[in-house]
This record gives structure tokens, sequence and C-alpha cells, in this order.
């Protein structure tokens, strides 16, 4: 039956609203147009089947392979940068590369060797803030080449405070809200950075585990890849124990997904199982994405924490990937995976 009447003799089309958001299912019409006539119309059909992702090989001008790359994230306008021990890769949309590093200028001309980039973001404004694990310290990209440091003494050390008094040790993910607060994993707390500088523990108690509670009351098992929802609750990989954490902007930790046992199942939250979970990514509509490392998987959570896993496939049939360590969605909603063994970045649509 058609929502509004249509007189005999006229036209109709009929098209799909919306895609299923929480199942890996793609749906089409068929005999979707015609004319109306005096019998009732019954060629119309939905037909759905499991969405497959196409794989081909992402190349731009100038860029290598990568071998050692960890981490990438959209510059917002089409374009992407990624991160390769002490050298950022920016891929502009229009395919041209711009290299950052290994040796930049802080805001007064002083030269600084970038010591190890163990994550990277893009804040709303479209500035691109990185972590330096070797260096302790968070900083922000202010133009081509100069940097200034965000937050972080450069101790080894896990203190709260302002800007450069606060104590960030090991940094490894980074992510941003769209209030332009940042949030930076350590390996077992997650810590929060207000635009002011002003750096707070959110979640963890600094002891090794896999613990849900509510702020320093939780604790974490390697936090690995970060990503936060239009609500700002925090999504991280929690790479040692294989599970995929939830923290509210309250400090609430809850486990999402995974057995806290290292494995591969598809199911819904704890019947669910990874092999070192790193990268993560969020698309418009909620879905998570989790690059698998050790299953060679890209996994995808949706609603309810169901976890299911990309069908990959290229001209030849099945693609595999190999150890992929990080993964990113577009403004265009498709997927780049990276795998850091190879060195090589995969696109992913789903078709």
């Amino acid at each position: 039956m058609f929502p509004i009447a249509v007189r005999e003799g006229a036209s109709y089309a009929v098209s799909l609203t919306a895609q299923p958001t929480t199942l890996d299912q793609f749906c089409a019409v068929s005999n979707g147009q015609g004319l109306v006539g005096r019998a009732d119309i019954d060629s119309v059909s939905v037909e759905c089947h499991a969405t497959s992702w196409g794989a081909t090989r992402f190349s731009a001008a100038n860029l290598p392979a990568i071998p050692g790359a960890f981490t990438l994230a959209s510059d917002r306008n089409g374009g992407w940068y990624v991160g390769q021990s002490h050298v950022i890769h920016h891929v502009l949309a229009s395919g041209d590369v711009k290299t950052i590093g290994p040796v930049v200028n802080d805001p007064a001309g002083n030269q600084i060797y970038i010591g190890y980039i163990s994550g990277l973001a893009v804040g709303p404004e479209g500035i691109l803030y990185l972590t330096d694990w070797r260096a302790n310290k968070v900083w922000k990209v202010v133009a081509d080449g100069v940097v200034s440091v965000v937050a972080g003494s450069g101790r080894d050390e896990s203190v709260d405070g302002l800007g450069t008094n606060a104590g960030i040790p090991s940094p490894r993910a980074i992510a941003t809200d769209e209030q332009g607060n940042l949030y930076v994993a350590e390996d077992s707390r997650l810590r929060k950075i207000t635009p002011s500088g002003a750096v707070s523990t959110l979640a963890g108690s600094g002891l090794f585990n896999s613990v849900d509670g509510i702020g320093k009351a939780a604790a974490f098992a390697l936090l690995s890849g970060l990503v936060v929802d239009k609500s700002g609750n925090v999504y991280a990989t929690e790479t040692t124990a294989g599970n995929i954490r939830k923290i509210t902007p309250d400090g609430v930790v809850t486990t999402v997904a995974g057995s806290t046992s290292l494995g591969f199942a598809d199911g819904t939250g704890r019947a669910a199982s990874f092999d070192r979970p790193y990268g993560i990514a969020l698309d418009d509509t909620g879905n998570l994405f989790v690059a698998d490392i050790s299953n060679n998987k890209i996994r995808k959570i949706s609603d309810g924490g169901r976890v299911t896993t990309l069908s990959l496939v290229d001209a030849n049939g099945p693609v595999v990937l190999d150890s992929p360590v990080a993964v990113g969605v577009s403004t265009r909603g498709d997927l780049l995976a990276m795998s850091s063994a190879s060195g090589t970045i995969t696109r992913l649509v789903a078709k």
C-alpha cells in the first residue's frame, strides 16, 4: 500500500528511506517503478542480504608503504593524517602528501625532535593533536612544522594539573569531543584535558586490571584506542584484556563487549571475544569499528553491544587483512584499515 493515494495512470517509484543500522544487512527494492493500473500492485519487493565490504588498496601520490605506522585520523576535509614513528604523513583530499617531522619547531623557533607518535586526533576546529609516547607530552600542530605543548611535564608520572604542570606518562591514544576536550589513554588510566589545559583523571586506578566501576575505582589493562560519541561517551579498546570499554562523562566505566579472554567469537556483550583489539572508530549512526589485530579482522559493534565481523571482498574474492592496527571513518562514510606489519592501507566500502 502506498502511503498516499496514487491515481490510475500515474507513475510511482518505491525507495528505501534507511538501511538497517543494527544488523549487518544491505536491502534493495526490486520492481520499484511503474504505472498504476486498475489491478493491485504486488510485484514490488524488498530483498536484504548480508553486507559485504569492497576492499581496495588506498594509495596517494608520494605515499609508499609505511610499515610501523600505528595510527590514523581524518582531517575532516576529505584527507587523512597517518602517524609513523617520528613523522606524520598528511594525505590531502587532492592526493598530495605533506610530511611533518621528525624535527619540528616550537612557536619560538626552537627545534624539537618528535619522540614517538602514539596517537593522532583532529579537533572540531580542525587542529591536529598528537601524543608523544617517549616525551610524555601532548602536542598540537599550530602551523606547518610548528607544534606547541598542550599538556605534559615530560616526567614519567601521572599527575593532575594545568598544562605542563601535569604529568602524562607514556600517553597512547588520543581523541576529542565536539566541545574541544581531549581524552588521552595511559596504559591503565584515562585522562581528560579541557580547552584551558586542565588535566584530570577521568577513570582508572592505575592498577593493570580490567574492572568496571566509577572513576578511580575502575581499572584498565592497556588502553590502545579511543573515540568519543556525540554525547561525550568515550569508547576504548583494552588490548591485553580483549575488551571494549565505555566511559561516560561522569567517569562510569562499563564493558561494552569482550569476554576478558583473548579469542574470536561474534556475539553480544561478553559473549563476544577479540584478540588484541587496538584501533577504534565511530560512524555517524553510532556503530563502532574495531581493528582486531591478531584475528586479522575488522569487527563491528552495533546497538546493544552486538559484535559482528566485516566480510571483505575484492575482484578476486575474500580478502584477509594483515594485522590491522588502526581503523578510521572517512567523511564519505567508508572505512580505512591500516596494517602495521606491511604498512598498507585498505579502503573498505559497504556494498
